[in-house]
């Protein structure tokens, strides 16, 4: 009887293959239902710019306009960022950041402004929950947002270049 391996001891390429499947698996579950992943890349160290992707979409303003929906959206949410920074531990952020937000979405059926209400209040949230940003507010996330719209009927995702200033 083989014992089993614990998630740290899974190696890194073990984990992507397992992801794999996982959401090949789930292809015929709808979007919100479908497992949650991020992924992480530094792409410079000084100043320090980071690409997060979370796939799939997030649920907009409107499907989480009740309570309880959006809060086991952001618990989703942090499950799985919990679940990437095990493997690959991420410094916090300390000083503050500006954002670059890429919504790509597989059709056009949503409105964006809801889209980003919705996402951004989730991701953001939960990113703070778990130790990448110190807070969500003036201080920490700096004006201009810069946000772009992109249709990508095969990979919707959500991907936010954080930028230290």
């Amino acid at each position: 009887m083989k014992s089993p391996r614990s998630k740290a001891a899974c190696s890194s390429r073990d984990r992507t293959r397992c992801l794999k499947r996982r959401n090949k698996r789930a292809s015929h579950l709808p979007m919100h239902k479908r497992p949650k992943s991020v992924s992480y890349q530094l792409l410079s160290s000084s100043p320090r710019r980071e690409l997060w992707t979370f796939r799939p979409r997030v649920l907009g303003g409107n499907d989480l306009s009740r309570r309880w929906k959006f809060h086991r959206e952001k618990s989703e949410w942090k499950a799985a960022l919990r679940a990437m920074l095990l493997s690959s531990p991420v410094s916090r952020h300390t000083k503050p950041v500006r954002l670059s937000v890429v919504y790509s979405e597989p059709t056009r059926s949503r409105d964006p402004s809801n889209v980003d209400a919705g996402a951004m209040k989730a991701l953001l949230d939960a990113l703070t929950e778990c130790g990448i940003l110190q807070d969500v507010n003036w201080a920490w996330i700096r004006p201009p947002h810069r946000y772009d719209w992109r249709h990508d009927r095969d990979d919707p995702r959500i991907e936010i270049l954080m930028e230290e200033e």
